[in-house]
């Protein structure tokens, strides 16, 4: 008997852990199922040669793949996914999102949301229907991504990296990092680029307050690490770190992957991230956070775990804003780890439904058919 196929669609191979993480959490549930199931990873911006025809399902897979940046750019994720359809390929969304980097599309779209307008499909992108449609199953990473789409066949499943711990329980500590001890004063900043293309555009405003924050963070004994998650970070975080010579301030300079950085995690008090799935990893491992959202993926992120209160959008980033979440952080640090800890269950249970769904899918005689 031939092995299933499952093709992944996702942002792989480019050198972010967060992709990649995802990646290997979706690997790791379908291989907790089935030892039979062949995963291959596929990137739209790559030029290797797929025939869909080979598979048996494709997965358009987590992170912002439904769209970025205005309200109507279309994906090349989105792009491909319309040729799965084409070719009549089964097809699931897991765990995809939307981004918005401009402030006059992000405040239209917030603004109903939070209002709670009736949405009669913001999006102009008129892809959406037809892949979601057509999808046998489609869960999305927060209801601020499924209020902009506003299709009924989409469910909220959380981002899968909320629940890498519960898929990769037992990771050792990570014997570079021996020299970071755990501590109440130890303090995470993950640190990087976009090259601008964030709420703001201005990367440097937002270095500056993190500065600010770092020297008061020290005058009040606290440890500073500052790492990256993605090799385009590297030289941003080095930058940073570079005005804290001869200070308590550590900076990674180099890439290492999620289970290295988990390791590093596991020893923090708390963070304060640029990136999303730094974010999401510090909430996988009950360390509060304070989001930096250079889009509105932060923003649906935290507000599918009911922590917007973590959350400032780049473009109103003020030393005064970050001290001021860093106190709340403090008078409620076992509330926020217990309602983390209460999002990881209900969103694995989620997770667990779901994957086990979409490994029934199958292709029969050219047909779609779920047993």
């Amino acid at each position: 008997m031939n092995s299933k196929k499952i093709l992944y669609l996702g942002w792989i191979g480019y050198g972010n852990i967060g992709d990649d993480l995802l990646f290997d959490v979706f690997k790791k549930m379908i291989s907790n199922i089935s030892s039979d199931i062949v995963v291959n990873y596929y990137c739209p911006f790559s030029k290797k040669n797929i025939n869909l025809k080979d598979y048996d399902l494709v997965v358009l897979g987590g992170g912002s793949l439904l769209g970025k940046h205005s309200e109507s750019s279309i994906s090349p994720f989105v792009l491909y996914s319309l040729k799965v359809v084409q070719e009549g390929i089964p097809l699931v969304i897991w765990g995809s999102g939307i981004d918005v980097r401009i402030r006059e599309y992000a405040d239209k779209f917030l603004n109903s949301y939070i209002d709670k307008n009736k949405n009669a499909t913001l999006s102009s992108n008129p892809y959406y229907k037809t892949i979601i449609n057509y999808s046998k199953a489609a869960g999305v990473r927060g209801n601020l991504t499924k209020y902009i789409i506003n299709l009924d066949k989409l469910e909220t499943i959380g981002d899968p990296g909320i629940i890498f711990d519960k898929v990769f329980p037992n990771i050792p500590d990570f014997k570079d990092f021996a020299d970071i001890k755990a501590s109440n004063k130890l303090v995470l900043i993950n640190w990087g680029t976009s090259f601008n293309r964030i709420l703001g555009q201005s990367e440097e405003a937002i270095k500056e307050e993190l500065k600010k924050v770092i020297n008061k963070l020290l005058n009040h004994g606290y440890e500073i690490v500052i790492y990256p998650v993605w090799e385009k970070d590297i030289e941003a975080c080095k930058n940073l770190a570079s005005d804290f010579v001869g200070k308590k301030v550590k900076c990674i300079d180099k890439l290492y992957n999620v289970y290295q950085i988990i390791s590093l995690i596991k020893k923090c008090k708390f963070t304060i991230n640029f990136k999303l799935h730094a974010n999401i990893l510090s909430m996988a491992y009950k360390k509060p956070f304070i989001c930096l959202s250079y889009g509105l993926k932060g923003y649906d992120f935290c507000d599918s775990i009911n922590s917007t209160k973590l959350c400032i959008f780049t473009d109103e980033v003020k030393a005064e804003n970050i001290l001021e979440k860093i106190n709340y952080i403090r008078l409620n640090y076992r509330d926020l780890q217990n309602k983390f800890n209460k999002f990881i269950n209900i969103y694995y249970k989620k997770h667990l439904d779901f994957i086990d769904n979409i490994v029934k899918i199958t292709k029969v005689s050219g047909e779609n058919e779920t047993v």
